[in-house]
């Protein structure tokens, strides 16, 4: 994760990118939730921010199984974007 700035706040940048012979084992969710605790010992009260196509239905689903809500303030350049703390 690393800084991002979106509608003049500043979030962490959720990404992550696993070779497509890995997906659909539950990896990106492990590491997602992994990260999002480190981050939240480390930097508390930071707001997270993971943004896709609208298209990528399974990036859809992983931000919210790890508790990311539908911020649609928070689209731009044709993604959309889930966020929370």
């Amino acid at each position: 994760m690393r800084p991002i700035v979106l509608a003049g706040a500043t979030y962490w940048n959720v990404f992550y990118r696993f070779a497509p012979e890995t997906w659909g084992r539950g990896i990106a969710s492990e590491a997602v939730r992994a990260g999002l605790e480190a981050a939240r010992v480390h930097v508390p009260g930071r707001r997270f921010a993971a943004r896709t196509r609208p298209t990528n239905e399974a990036a859809i689903r992983l931000a919210e199984a790890v508790g990311l809500t539908r911020a649609p303030e928070l689209d731009a350049g044709g993604f959309v974007t889930f966020a929370g703390v």
